[in-house]
């Protein structure tokens, strides 16, 4: 099990599109309470069973990206504020996404996206984003949002979309 260390800060260009704050890669790891700013990807999620929880992306081009292909993946009380492209996305099934929030997005922001199967929000919130709170696409895929809020967003609040029209 991997443990970060907590409140470490990133300072790069967001203007650097491969640039990762943070990256989970490693089976069972854990994250708790580290700080992106203005960066590409704040914080990025492809190990299995893994969790980052009280995490802050501010200013980043994408805030949060979930894409293990085995999970499930959580993301607990987290915050994506300001992002320019997607405060929270999940391109692969079983994450779960508790209790965060996305807001001020900038751009075409949306608040939190899928395309994959499985994915739950369970008292997220997303408000006054320039893009959609909710963008839930992919056809005939189950998403399941619980007692979740969306606000103020400049597009749609929850948004269903095909897989052609998604925009993370």
């Amino acid at each position: 099990q991997a443990i970060l260390p907590r409140k470490l800060k990133t300072g790069k260009s967001a203007a650097e599109t491969s640039v990762v704050g943070f990256s989970l890669t490693a089976t069972h790891s854990y994250m708790e309470f580290c700080t992106a700013t203005s960066i590409a990807t704040g914080f990025s999620q492809n190990g299995i069973n893994t969790t980052m929880f009280g995490c802050f992306a501010d200013t980043c081009t994408t805030g949060f990206t979930c894409a293990a292909t085995a999970g499930p993946s959580k993301v607990i009380a987290c915050v994506a504020k300001a992002c320019v492209t997607v405060g929270f996305t999940a391109v692969d099934y079983s994450t779960i996404f508790a209790f965060c929030i996305a807001y001020g997005g900038t751009g075409s922001s949306d608040g939190f996206v899928t395309t994959a199967n499985g994915v739950v929000f369970f008292n997220c919130t997303s408000w006054g984003n320039a893009g959609d709170g909710w963008q839930l696409g992919g056809g005939f895929i189950t998403h399941t949002l619980i007692n979740c809020v969306s606000v103020g967003n400049a597009a749609f609040q929850y948004h269903a979309v095909t897989s052609g029209e998604v925009s993370a």
